[in-house]
């Protein structure tokens, strides 16, 4: 990894060495022309994949690990800019936070599962309210969230669940690309009134979640 005095010109010019899948060059103080800056970043990068493909990295440790994250493309930043980034995420570090902690992967927020919406879900609210209120969560939208008894009994051993519920129905399928008519679709199997509108009140609650959740 070369380490020299990134600009706006280096990134124009920046290539992928053949042979390799990419190459990172790690801002330094000292330039191409041997001349010595001050205004340098350390844990700054600019990689070069051997598609062309250019990003400004971060690379830093966090409680004894070693990161190496994605700043923003070079179409988002130039060096100052980049330069700027990484130094509010140093003082973050320096604070003890983690500069990657509430950051949205765009490249991840519209493929996550219904499964996974729900188990955000339940991990930020549904668990805080009455046991009874997640029990019947779980039996309408997230059965892998019930609880099992510690102790075995023959209590509900002939009640038969005759529907799917809305996590195990739709578990693998993108949250973003669910439709009404998938919401339709799971709400067909109730016969019984109260069911029917539980069911819905829990599945409403999840989507309103979702939607207020930042993007």
């Amino acid at each position: 990894m070369p380490n020299i005095f990134l600009t706006d010109d280096l990134v124009f010019s920046a290539t992928c060495p053949p042979g390799k899948d990419q190459e990172i060059y790690l801002d330094h103080p000292m330039g191409a022309d041997g001349r010595i800056r001050s205004n340098s970043v350390s844990g700054l990068g600019l990689r070069v994949t051997k598609l062309g493909r250019m990003a400004f990295v971060h690379t830093y440790q966090l409680n004894g690990q070693r990161y190496r994250k994605v700043v923003g493309s070079t179409i988002v930043h130039n060096v100052a800019s980049a330069r700027l980034e990484v130094i509010k995420r140093k003082q973050q570090l320096k604070e003890g936070t983690d500069p990657e902690a509430g950051r949205i992967d765009t490249r991840r927020k519209h493929f996550l599962t219904v499964r996974d919406v729900i188990d955000q879900y339940w991990e930020s609210h549904v668990e805080k309210l009455s046991p009874g209120y997640r029990e019947s969560f779980a039996l309408f939208v997230a059965s892998w969230k019930r609880r099992v008894p510690k102790t075995a009994t023959k209590r509900g051993v002939n009640i038969r669940k005759t529907y799917t519920d809305f996590g195990t129905m739709f578990a693998h399928k993108s949250f973003a690309a669910m439709k009404p008519m998938d919401i339709e679709q799971y709400q067909k199997q109730f016969t019984s009134p109260y069911s029917y509108n539980d069911g819905l009140a829990r599945v409403s609650a999840l989507c309103q979640y979702r939607s207020n959740t930042p993007q």
